[in-house]
């Protein structure tokens, strides 16, 4: 699973997705692309790392079955993205879960963080 993590790592050092604590930006976007549909979900993510906070912003290639449940402005979550290539789903390698509450899940081809910058943003 590369998902340009060195990205992350060259910034926080050690990273987990553990680290990360709650969603602040959600797009779904569909497009054409050499005359064929393609899909891309874009999440900003908030992690605490010590005692300072960054967002990365996430890329999800072909996300399929998307359920996102949330009750407020804010949602916090615990996430992980597993490894699901061994499962054979055509166009489906990665599982996106909140593994305490399970208000959001996805499946995707594939994930690339684009950016991390710090943020004093906060609960």
């Amino acid at each position: 699973m590369n998902m340009n993590i060195d990205l992350i790592k060259r910034t926080l050092g050690d990273f987990s997705f553990m680290d990360v604590r709650l969603i602040t930006d959600f797009h779904f976007k569909i497009f054409e692309e050499n005359f064929e549909k393609k899909a891309v979900l874009d999440i900003e993510f908030v992690i605490e790392s010590t005692d300072l906070r960054y967002k990365i912003m996430v890329r999800f290639h072909d996300p399929q079955k998307i359920n996102f449940e949330s009750s407020g402005t804010y949602h916090q979550i615990s996430l992980d993205i597993r490894d699901i290539s061994e499962w054979r789903w055509e166009n489906v390698k990665l599982e996106v879960i909140d593994y305490e509450d399970n208000g959001f899940h996805f499946y995707c081809s594939k994930a690339e963080i684009l950016d991390i910058r710090k943020t004093s943003y906060s609960i």
